[in-house]
This record gives C-alpha cells, sequence and structure tokens, in this order.
C-alpha cells in the first residue's frame, strides 16, 4: 500500500486527546489513563467537523536584482507554521474547559462553563483528522480508502461565534501548531525512518479509518483492552517503552497483550485501523 495516490474531499472527522509534557498522548482528560486499568483511553469524537487549518504556509522568496533585472531567487522555509481557526457546527462544553484547563460545573440540569477565563492553562493537545479518499493508482484507480492526518501537538483556545440574527455561525476555535519530535503514540521521528526528527502534521494512507488508544502500566497488567473492534489483528500496531514499536504483542478480538509486562507509570498505545461505521 506505501506510496499510493489518493484524492480526498471533504472533513468528515475529528478526534483528539491530551499530551503530556513529552508529547506522549496520556488519554481523553486531564489525568489521562489510570495505572493499571485495563481499558485505558481512546481519542474522543469531536462532533461537527467543518473546517481547520492545517493548509502549510508557502516559502518566502527573496529574488536579487542587478543590471535593473533579475539575476537569482532564494527560497527560504515559511517562518510561520499552520495556524488560525477551527470551525465547528457542535460545541462542546466539556471540549472547551480541557483545552482552557478550566472546569464544567454541573448544577442539577444546568452546566456552566468559562469563555476567555483569567489564568487560562492551555493544555498540548493532540488532533487526528480524517477525510473520505479514494486511490487513484493501478487497478485500484476509485477504491474507497481514507486521507488521515495528526496533529501531534497543538494549543486551542475557544473563541465561541458571532450571533447574528437568522444566519448560523459556526464555533471557532484558535489552533496553535508546533512541531513535534515525535507521534502521539510515543514514536519518535528519526532521519532514518522520516528523513526528519521534527514536523507539525503527520500525514497517514489508510484503506480504514484509524484510531489510537492508551493505557498506563503499573508492572502488573499485561493485556489491554481496545475500545474499537480492529478491522483485522494485522492492522493493529502496538507501542511501548515510549514509542518502541512492539512486534511481539498479541492480538485477540479486543484485547492486547504485550510480550513484557510494562512498567509502572509507563505509557503504552496502540495505532490500529476500524470501520468506519463504528467510529
Amino acid at each position: 500500500m506505501a506510496g499510493e495516490n489518493r484524492i480526498a474531499a471533504g472533513f468528515d472527522r475529528i478526534f483528539y486527546g491530551v499530551n503530556n509534557s513529552d508529547g506522549i498522548l496520556i488519554g481523553n482528560d486531564a489525568t489521562g489513563a489510570a495505572a493499571g486499568n485495563t481499558t485505558g483511553q481512546s481519542l474522543l469524537r469531536l462532533e461537527g467537523a467543518r473546517t481547520i487549518p492545517v493548509a502549510i504556509p508557502e516559502p518566502e522568496r527573496v529574488t536579487v536584482t542587478g543590471d535593473n533585472e533579475p539575476k537569482v531567487s532564494f527560497n527560504f522555509p515559511s517562518a510561520d507554521l499552520p495556524q488560525g481557526i477551527l470551525e465547528m457546527a457542535v460545541r462542546d462544553q466539556s471540549f472547551e474547559a480541557l483545552v482552557q484547563g478550566t472546569k464544567e460545573q454541573v448544577l442539577g440540569d444546568l452546566s456552566i462553563g468559562s469563555l476567555m477565563p483569567s489564568g487560562a492553562n492551555s493544555r498540548n493537545m493532540c488532533l487526528l483528522l480524517m477525510r473520505q479518499a479514494k486511490k487513484w493508482e493501478g487497478a485500484a484507480r476509485g477504491s474507497t480508502a481514507w486521507e488521515i492526518l495528526f496533529v501531534p501537538t497543538c494549543e486551542i483556545t475557544p473563541l465561541y461565534a458571532d450571533i447574528t440574527e437568522r444566519q448560523f455561525s459556526p464555533y471557532r476555535y484558535s489552533i496553535n501548531l508546533s512541531k513535534s519530535a515525535r507521534a502521539p503514540w510515543g514514536a519518535t521521528f528519526t532521519e532514518g525512518l522520516h528523513g526528519t526528527t521534527e514536523m507539525p502534521l503527520v500525514p497517514i494512507e489508510s484503506d480504514n479509518p484509524v484510531m489510537v488508544h492508551a493505557w498506563q502500566g503499573n508492572a502488573v497488567v499485561q493485556a489491554f483492552n481496545l475500545a474499537y473492534t480492529p478491522k483485522t489483528i494485522a492492522k493493529v500496531h502496538a507501542f511501548m517503552n515510549n514509542g518502541v514499536h512492539n512486534p511481539g504483542a498479541t492480538v485477540a478480538g479486543l484485547t492486547v497483550t504485550y510480550g513484557a509486562v510494562p512498567a509502572n507509570g509507563q505509557y503504552c498505545h496502540a495505532l490500529y485501523e476500524v470501520d468506519a461505521g463504528d467510529l
């Protein structure tokens, strides 16, 4: 499947997770997966995806002139990273509290949040974007596929929306991307595997949607449960020891059993393909 061409359209789904200070996915809330809990935490879906600012800024070009004519042109990498406004059709007050480090007060059937809070503490988030695609190579042209894009680390600030008579206004979030030295499942980017050691966007070609699940070891538990049924056992990729691929892990149904017991406090992950209808 490597190197297949894709034609994609639309914005299908977006999922989010919380990273620790090392850029490793810990789960989907402020505390992450509890040590030894076999359920762990999967990325959560953010409903109502509309648009997200991940277009790469153009390089800066400098033309040198002399004798009243252009001589040479230099191409410099952009001094900016992808950033801008994430637009959603649905507002999620729990998500807003998570990304800005505030709380959601429950008062009877009321949910009371915060916007533009004093002393906001932005969390280090990761995002998983999916959109439908078609393969465009050889005899497989036109076959169903998926285009996946990971944002390994970013900060998100709720902006709410303009309120206009008889008009829908999408809920807006400022998103600020940074370059990361590792993927959310802990694997570091290397010259040997990726040709670089840092990137703000991680594109993935896939035949199916993908999901990432996080668990935390306690030096006792060796088997953990996935949130969704894998497309096939071969499409489950297990990682431990801060992102080292663990081919010794075995998969049976929803259970991933690692080849060694994860140490206490050590995060381990699974990157796996699932049926679109399950998400």
